[in-house]
């Protein structure tokens, strides 16, 4: 049996290649990747260093060192345009987002925009896949896919992310006290 293993944090995205029929788990895929809100920060510097304005479209991630430079790139003086979709990973409140200087524009993205497109996304698959064809696997023997995110959720205004997080997490294990409570298909995933 082979599994994929990814958990997604704030500072690295950890990946494990699980394979019964090898040795051990030593002999296993392993590696320790920057996050994709490190890797997409990382970005924003460089477009903020060469003094362009930045279209951000794509998924809702991890926000943290993200959310960060797009506040040091609106400081530079620099214009930042963001879906909706997008903008979420800077806060679960658009106004929010739009008190920081950020455009909230469509996914068509701004008119007669010049400036760097980021397109976020929390998992890149084609990336990995050629990581790991370079190691000499493929995705097609893969028999399961497991991804690890720590998600707040929308939060009300009232409580804080890290207090609605520890809530939920609070109820999940008073149903279920097993770490797989936390475990869930794809289709599965209960609404927050």
């Amino acid at each position: 049996m082979k599994i994929l293993a990814i958990d997604i944090g704030a500072g690295t995205e950890d990946v494990l290649l699980y394979d019964d029929e090898k040795r051990s788990i030593e002999n296993c895929i392993k590696m320790v990747l920057p996050s994709p809100c490190q890797v997409f920060a990382e970005k924003i510097r460089t477009v903020t260093c060469q003094g362009r304005d930045l279209f951000v479209k794509g998924d809702t991630i991890g926000g943290g060192p993200f959310s960060h430079a797009l506040r040091k790139h609106v400081e530079a003086g620099l214009r930042v345009c963001m879906t909706e979709n997008a903008a979420y990973t800077v806060r679960n409140n658009l106004d929010q987002v739009k008190e920081m200087g950020i455009e909230i524009v469509e996914d068509s993205g701004p008119e007669n925009f010049e400036g760097e497109t980021i397109i976020l996304e929390e998992v890149n698959i084609d990336k990995l896949r050629g990581l790991l064809k370079f190691f000499g696997e493929t995705f097609s023997d893969i028999d399961f896919v497991a991804i690890a995110v720590q998600d707040h959720g929308v939060f009300p205004e009232e409580m804080s992310n890290r207090r609605f997080r520890i809530n939920k997490m609070r109820e999940l294990l008073e149903k279920n006290p097993k770490p797989e409570a936390f475990a869930f298909r794809e289709n599965e995933i209960p609404p927050l």
